[in-house]
């Protein structure tokens, strides 16, 4: 794919931008301020010396049973990675994570939803996002000088609950970005935070050019609050992809507090969306949440109520870059807002004792706008969620989500089994 002028002039100036860090970064390598009083390496070899290896491994067989289906998905996956990152020298350092998803038993027995070449070919079972692939996933440089850190290369991006912008770190294969990043922490208690997108790396093993721009700034208010002001500015290059160009404004309050035992904690976030660069349809939409979860750490209950809103004159407020398996149900059924918009009503109890932790979700979900027919109820969902870990760090899993459609999609059960192991020097 021809890469864009445009981009590539940005490139050539972020790497500029690093050149210059790097010279600057020398007139405060030997402040104590800032490496947090310890002696940091004398040379670069010092510092690839010190540097962290780390493998991680993830199974995990996932069984999908769907209506209009035949036959049901068995997905067994293993995730392998290998990363690399060096310990910091005059505010320099450097990270790079290879990536390995392999079918452990056949591949042959789900649609792996892979793209162009990693696709399997399977269309008589369900979708399980899990290609198969060997790949650099992530490989980028990073200066810190006092409260700036810059970070350029193909990286992973989290932003607050990952609702607009994720790793989508449930698949076998993360979403990443190949970016510059710009966080500060200069203003007092607030940090902002820059990035520049050239493209997403999907979760199907493509990539998606771009040319888009992510604003991000919190501030603590008092000792248990925080509010977060935000613009995301979406603009894809292929007009395949020009419907998902977006320009997205909004505000987060999220905090804590005690009610007599009870632990209490609550968010509130509004967001408006607009069409932007080559989108060729009008788009005029917002978002809405709001939380409220009481309780301790052995047992807590949360009610939420979150729209998406939608209808076929204003468009349907779109999150294409979240982490989507988070939210509107572990069954995958609302990965794309219905044209008529989304409202998840959901209910979720859970708790942890000790190293074993569990969680139950009901929700239930209706249309923004109304409906051809007056019957606005898409359908509902139960999602439940044990985990244990043991005291050599294994990490045991079972996840399943029980979708009942009726007026999208299909019925669906899936069962998710996994286990997790991580290890490095």
């Amino acid at each position: 794919m021809t890469q864009n002028p445009q981009n590539s002039r940005m490139w050539h100036a972020c790497a500029l931008c690093f050149a210059c860090l790097a010279l600057a970064s020398t007139t405060y390598a030997d402040d104590p301020q800032t490496t947090g009083g310890t002696e940091p390496p004398s040379t670069f070899v010092d510092a690839l010396a010190a540097g962290k290896t780390t493998v991680d491994l993830r199974y995990r067989f996932e069984l999908v049973d769907q209506d209009g289906f035949d036959r049901d998905a068995e997905a067994s996956t293993l995730r392998t990675t290998l990363s690399y990152g060096s310990s910091p020298f005059r505010g320099f350092r450097f990270f790079v994570e290879a990536e390995n998803v392999s079918a452990v038993i056949d591949d042959n027995n789900y649609n792996n939803a892979g793209a162009d070449d990693l696709n399997n070919g399977v269309r008589d079972r369900p979708v399980v996002a899990d290609p198969e692939l060997t790949q650099i996933s992530q490989a980028y440089v990073e200066m810190a000088i006092k409260s700036t850190t810059l970070r350029l290369g193909r990286q992973a991006i989290n932003l607050e609950n990952q609702r607009f912008v994720g790793a989508v770190g449930w698949r076998q294969h993360h979403q990443t970005f190949n970016a510059f990043s710009l966080q500060d922490r200069s203003f007092g208690a607030a940090t902002v935070s820059y990035h520049y997108l050239d493209a997403v790396n999907r979760i199907f093993g493509d990539r998606r050019d771009m040319q888009s721009h992510l604003l991000h700034s919190s501030v603590p208010i008092g000792q248990h609050n925080k509010l977060s002001l935000y613009g995301y500015f979406l603009d894809y290059e292929e007009p395949a992809d020009q419907l998902l160009s977006t320009s997205t404004y909004g505000l987060r309050w999220a905090g804590h507090g005690n009610l007599n035992r009870a632990k209490i904690s609550y968010t509130l976030e509004a967001a408006l969306q607009e069409d932007a660069g080559d989108n060729p349809r009008q788009i005029d939409a917002d978002y809405l949440l709001a939380e409220l979860a009481a309780g301790s750490e052995r047992l807590t209950a949360t009610v939420g109520y979150e729209v998406l809103s939608g209808s076929p004159a204003d468009g349907a407020f779109a999150t294409p870059l979240a982490t989507l398996h988070k939210f509107n149900g572990w069954a995958d059924k609302f990965l794309r807002t219905p044209s008529f918009g989304l409202v998840d009503t959901y209910a979720k109890i859970g708790g942890a004792v000790r190293s074993f932790s569990w969680s139950v979700i009901y929700h239930d979900f209706q249309s923004d706008s109304s409906l051809p027919g007056n019957d606005d109820h898409y359908g509902s969902e139960i999602d439940a969620l044990a985990t244990y870990k043991t005291q050599h760090g294994l990490v045991l899993g079972l996840k399943a989500a029980f979708y009942d459609a009726n007026r999208v999609s299909t019925d669906t059960d899936k069962i998710m089994l996994w286990t997790s192991y991580s290890f490095g020097h």
